[in-house]
């Protein structure tokens, strides 16, 4: 029977959810994730350590460790948790469940490792996040559709519609050959994941629960 994997990097668990490697630098550190200079005390003191804090409006990067994502991680004392939704929760007010913590674009924020809890971070809805993001995306220039989720496949020739889900992640939701038919489709996908909460492309009529436009 094969051990648990290592909560850090997949090894297998030699105690605390850790392999060799990590148990032993959280046994000298006191944080299984510091590498090279050691960092002791309190999760809020290696917080303190590896925040690269700057003026109130600028991106603080993390100077922790930062997973394949590009966001940082820290050991809270128990556990490896998301350092910007530790700060969230630590200095600001706890996360609602089945909430995000955006990296807010219109403050600026342009780093998803950034911890500036002051001003670059805040607790959203799924849906209030698949929103700014799309609405950071079309502010850029980089959406080549109007609609929210819908983009243009220059290999394909068609129009591509995809939405975000909290639980896996971008949800392909095939290719058609006309971009409001594309629209509307990820508008009944949105509506089956968010319900009446889902950010839509078209005015819901309450009574149906349908999309009103787009014929």
């Amino acid at each position: 029977m094969s051990r648990r994997p290592c909560e850090i990097c997949g090894e297998p668990v030699k105690a605390r959810g850790l392999c060799g490697k990590h148990l032993m630098r959280l046994n000298r550190h006191g944080d299984p994730l510091a590498q090279g200079a050691k960092v002791y005390g309190t999760a809020d003191e290696r917080f303190e350590a590896y925040a690269n804090r700057g003026p109130a409006d600028a991106c603080w990067p993390w100077g922790g460790t930062i997973v394949e994502g590009g966001y940082g991680q820290l050991w809270d004392g128990s556990k490896i948790v998301a350092v910007h939704r530790w700060a969230y929760q630590r200095f600001i007010e706890p996360i609602p469940p089945g909430w995000t913590v955006d990296h807010v674009w219109q403050a600026g924020c342009r780093l998803k490792d950034c911890v500036n809890y002051l001003n670059h971070l805040e607790a959203v809805t799924n849906a209030e996040n698949v929103h700014r993001y799309w609405d950071a995306q079309r502010q850029q220039g980089l959406c080549s559709s109007e609609y929210r989720g819908i983009y243009w496949d220059e290999y394909r020739q068609r129009w591509h519609a995809q939405i975000w889900s909290p639980e896996t992640g971008v949800v392909n939701l095939g290719l058609f050959q006309s971009e409001l038919r594309a629209a509307r489709a990820r508008d009944r996908a949105a509506l089956e994941q968010d319900g009446l909460h889902a950010w839509l492309n078209f005015p819901l009529n309450v009574n149906q629960y349908s999309p009103l436009t787009g014929q």
